[in-house]
């Protein structure tokens, strides 16, 4: 068996291992929930400290971005990687 027949059967098992993973990590990442809202931000609405509150409030928002974007590629990724584990795999009959 040459090189690229050991590419050929290796890469889609990967492909498809990679995309259980990452659709493990992206269901791991949803029920772990997204981040919680600042002790910080609360004390400063409720002293009324409306600079403070912006600053932290644009910081929690951008913590949320962040972490429903991991969660929007781990599930792109996990797709990319079946399809492509799926692409990749010949017919048994095949050679």
């Amino acid at each position: 068996m040459s090189e690229r027949g050991i590419v050929r059967e290796l890469l889609p098992p990967l492909a498809l291992f990679l995309a259980l993973l990452f659709t493990v990590g992206g269901f791991t990442l949803l029920w772990r929930g997204g981040p919680e809202t600042p002790t910080e931000l609360h004390r400063a609405r409720i002293a009324g400290d409306e600079d403070l509150a912006e600053v932290l409030e644009a910081a929690y928002a951008k913590k949320k971005n962040r972490h429903t974007t991991l969660i929007v590629c781990s599930f792109v990724l996990a797709g990319v990687s079946a399809a492509s584990g799926y692409l990749g795999m010949r017919p048994s009959g095949t050679r």
